[in-house]
């Protein structure tokens, strides 16, 4: 399966849109050898009705012609141009049924590229080992509701580094009480948080990974029991959430120390790679959404304004933190009168002019009722448009499953890092399975080595 990843992926992206939308999905895929590289068939099965699907992204395909050319090795034009499908074999709409058949032809060149998922990756003065990212993911699991790690975090991160994860990034940790998701949520607004942290982050270093630590505030989002939450606006989240304070200039300020001092325990803790939060609806993502944001001061209106909590933040983060800076955003509200990819590509420039190292995008959370289609790799687009018009790393999320999407994306150049979350949560295993099916060879813990052969 690794001579056919850089050719083949981007033409089954294209595809799997149709397959996905359709419900049931089965595939295979058959190699032959033939001259000078495999001869591979890719045919996908899909039950559902072919009316309402995305447009045809072969639209000449009933005529058994050449696909249109994708975007595979941007970099070498004549090997893009002998590494595309041959030929659309067949496209059969029949009732309930749609089914592709694609023929690839991969010549010598493209089978000696090196995996670039297994690569490691330099980001200030840290080296991952890979490019697989463990993406930040509540498990609200802080039992005494102290925001402390317990057994379950140790057990839970440390796997996934014994299971060869580059980089693990801990999930939403609060920078105030109040800014929990939930009340068992991590924490990180006392010094009494940080030898817990330093003994988790020792146990994921133990085993080869880099750790990193999510700052979070969920603002409206909040679900703690006790207590005011706060937020840009006096505006709910849904019937379900308390109604939030509009934060005053003293709350923000208190919010800005808050992430100051957070990145000063994280540092004393020994995280690799701080990341601040963004995303999903939460505190930052709300003062930068004019959905969530209906200020009068220097907070809210402009766009420079309600950018301004983020940057203030950033550039507090950096007096006392010099490590890898990521940011992780949503770089689309999926809402009418929101902010869509490119208000984004404008923000990510000035996060890179500000010193932030990449950018995590992910997308949508802002409001309840976004419409969004969700389907394989549905938010590389946003990443890929990011990377390449703001000219900034960027880490790749979202339904990230297989071995060889994951490798498409990084050898096509539209993401630096993959961050899997669910994926994760399945198989912590899955850099272990990803490196057998990709043919490189990956070491196996030595107490493991016996059923990794």
């Amino acid at each position: 399966m690794r001579d056919i990843f850089p050719v083949m992926m981007d033409v089954f992206s294209r595809m799997t849109v149709l397959f996905f939308h359709a419900g049931q999905i089965s595939s295979h895929v058959e190699q032959k050898w033939e001259n000078d590289g495999p001869t591979v068939e890719h045919a996908g099965h899909s039950r559902g009705t072919p009316e309402g699907f995305l447009p045809n992204p072969f639209p000449q395909a009933k005529e058994n012609k050449r696909p249109p050319s994708p975007s595979v090795l941007p970099g070498n034009p004549a090997l893009f141009e002998k590494s595309l499908a041959e030929e659309i074999r067949s496209f059969e709409p029949s009732g309930s049924n749609v089914i592709i058949t694609i023929r690839f032809h991969v010549p010598k060149e493209v089978n000696m590229m090196a995996v670039k998922l297994f690569e490691p990756y330099t980001v200030k003065n840290v080296t991952f080992p890979n490019r697989i990212v463990m993406s930040p993911m509540c498990m609200y699991s802080c039992f005494e509701e102290d925001g402390k790690p317990g057994d379950f975090h140790f057990t839970h991160y440390t796997s996934r580094a014994v299971g060869k994860v580059g980089l693990i990034i801990l999930e939403a940790t609060g920078v105030l009480p109040e800014g929990r998701i939930s009340d068992r949520d991590l924490g990180i607004w006392s010094d009494a948080h940080i030898e817990g942290l330093a003994k988790l982050v020792s146990a994921i270093k133990q085993y080869g990974a880099k750790a990193g630590i999510q700052l979070a505030h969920a603002g409206r989002k909040a679900r703690v029991k006790n207590g005011d939450i706060f937020a840009p606006s006096p505006l709910r989240f849904s019937d379900e959430y308390k109604l939030p304070k509009e934060m005053t200039r003293d709350d923000i300020r208190r919010t800005v120390k808050a992430f100051k001092d957070a990145a000063e325990r994280a540092k004393k803790s020994g995280f690799d790679v701080i990341e601040i939060h963004a995303a999903h609806g939460y505190l930052i993502n709300q003062f930068l959404s004019p959905l969530t944001n209906q200020r009068k001061d220097a907070y809210g209106g402009t766009s420079e304004n309600r950018c301004r909590l983020l940057f203030e933040i950033i550039g507090e983060v950096k007096t006392v933190w010099d490590g890898p800076l990521f940011v992780r955003i949503s770089a689309s509200d999926h809402h009418a009168g929101g902010l869509v990819a490119d208000d984004y590509v404008e923000i990510a420039k000035q996060l890179k002019k500000l010193g932030v190292d990449l950018i995590d995008v992910s997308s949508g959370g802002v409001v309840p009722d976004a419409q969004f289609r969700v389907y394989p790799g549905y938010q590389v687009p946003f990443a890929e448009k990011i990377k390449r018009e703001a000219d900034i790393p960027v880490g790749a999320v979202g339904l990230i499953t297989s071995p060889l999407q994951a490798e498409e994306i990084l050898q096509n150049g539209r993401a630096d890092l993959i961050f899997l979350g669910r994926e994760l949560l399945r198989n912590p295993y899955w850099p272990y399975h990803a490196a057998k099916e990709l043919g490189h060879p990956l070491e196996a813990p030595e107490q493991y080595r016996r059923g990794w052969i």
